[in-house]
């Protein structure tokens, strides 16, 4: 059974201790630990997969001394094209929940900037603003993006601003 039973013990001096323990059924153990195994595998498969009908993709980006870098990309939707910059410490999974919505009425492009997510590390090492510029002007180029619309988050934002600054006929907002 399931509940709460009360125990009395003695402590060898003469002092009475009453205690309340809760009662598990074997049976009913069983049933959590399987609900617990079924959220699991729920998650597992669902909660980290990102948006439905991403497709993700690899984009070189290199620049003159640096070893080329792999920018993991998630696309999904259609329309105009709206590139979602994340913010320092995320990665493109920060936007998966807006994507979602978006998705209907955009074609969304998240990518991991250089050094997040399953995007490649910069060797030797290049974490200015104008290297992840320059990856979001060829990943942009590559794309074939006549016309882009920003938006980021922190680290991300200041990075569309500055590609803005840079190409303000190629952002559209």
């Amino acid at each position: 059974g399931l509940g709460f039973e009360e125990r009395v013990t003695w402590d060898g001096a003469g002092v009475v201790c009453c205690v309340r323990v809760f009662r598990v059924s074997l049976r009913f153990s069983t049933y959590i630990a399987t609900f617990l195994a079924a959220w699991l595998l729920f998650y597992a498969t669902y909660a980290t997969a990102g948006t439905p009908n991403t497709v993700a993709y690899k984009a070189r980006v290199s620049a003159p001394g640096i070893a080329p870098v792999s920018l993991h990309v998630e696309e999904t939707g259609s329309g105009p094209p709206l590139l979602l910059l994340h913010g320092i410490g995320d990665d493109s999974h920060v936007w998966d929940d807006f994507s979602q919505g978006a998705a209907a009425r955009f074609r969304i492009i998240a990518p991991d900037q250089r050094g997040h997510g399953t995007s490649d590390w910069a060797r030797p090492p290049a974490y200015r603003c104008e290297d992840y510029v320059s990856d979001l002007e060829q990943l942009i180029a590559g794309l074939e993006l006549p016309e882009v619309i920003l938006m980021g988050h922190s680290m991300g934002a200041l990075h569309a601003t500055c590609y803005a600054a840079r190409h303000p006929d190629r952002v559209i907002a």
